[in-house]
């Protein structure tokens, strides 16, 4: 009998350390399975992220290259108008020696023409070659008055137009 004890003893030992190793199967598996779910269900997300971060990064080089463009004709333009300037600021240089030479004949209607054209800049007509004295007579005096190379910008707030471009004291641009 005591053997038979022994044996039932060893028999309930050896069920109970199966039970175990079923049990931390079990929890093992599962464990497993809710890991390669987590897995799955993460996968294509991941994988939708990588495609959104390589669309961005092409979209993020094409406006790098758009800047660049942009970078390159604003300096190209720069340069135009900077060309412009100096074309406008020779050709103002020389409409005063053209000027004298119709001086006299022009002296005999300068005082008509004067009032005619501040009248005209007050009815809003502008012309190029009005004089400072003559836009100031007519617009008031400016609310803010911009010296550049070789041209004068006078601003009227509230006024249209409100932005006079001037090359030695005469209208060269008239705009804003």
């Amino acid at each position: 009998m005591d053997n038979q004890a022994e044996n039932t003893a060893l028999a309930k030992e050896t069920k109970d350390a199966e039970r175990k190793w079923q049990l931390v199967s079990l929890l093992t598996g599962m464990l497993l399975i809710a890991a390669v779910a987590v897995i799955g269900w993460l996968y294509p997300k991941t994988a939708a992220m990588e495609t959104l971060r390589g669309r961005l990064e092409i979209e993020k080089q094409s406006l790098r290259e758009q800047l660049n463009l942009t970078g390159t004709q604003i300096a190209g333009l720069k340069n135009e108008m900077e060309t412009l300037l100096n074309r406008n600021t020779e050709m103002a240089k020389e409409t005063p020696n053209l000027k004298s030479s119709v001086a006299a004949a022009a002296i005999s209607t300068a005082a008509s023409a004067d009032t005619s054209r501040i009248d005209a800049m007050r009815k809003g007509t502008y012309s190029n070659g009005t004089t400072k004295e003559e836009l100031i007579a007519a617009m008031g005096e400016p609310d803010r008055v911009y010296n550049a190379r070789g041209y004068e910008q006078l601003v009227y707030f509230g006024k249209k137009p409100g932005r006079f471009w001037l090359i030695s004291g005469h209208v060269v641009q008239v705009g804003g």
